[in-house]
């Protein structure tokens, strides 16, 4: 082999060399880019979950507010029949 072809031929193994050690850097960056995004929509997951959970409970409350509420209602409509009842009564005796 002539000295000029060894020379080539180191060249292009160290190029060779070279792209690799590039292609590993990429990837590398490219692995931890990825881990980075996948620790950020894990958070933003458990973020999600915690507002969920916080909606779940308002939602809760809410109905038992509506249910108190229903209940509060029907009783002052009892009370108010029996008032209109006992108007009605009293109006009566007073005719008589």
């Amino acid at each position: 082999m002539k000295a000029s072809e060894v020379t080539s031929n180191e060249k292009t193994t160290e190029q060779r060399q070279q792209r690799l050690e590039m292609n590993r850097a990429a990837a590398m960056r490219s692995r931890n880019k990825k881990k980075m995004e996948m620790m950020r929509f894990k958070s933003l997951v458990v973020e999600l979950s915690n507002e969920k959970a916080l909606l779940l409970q308002k939602i809760q409350q809410y109905e038992m507010l509506i249910q108190a509420s229903y209940t509060e209602n029907s009783m002052l409509k009892v009370e108010m029949s029996q008032l209109i009842f006992e108007n009605s009564m009293l109006k009566q005796t007073l005719k008589y």
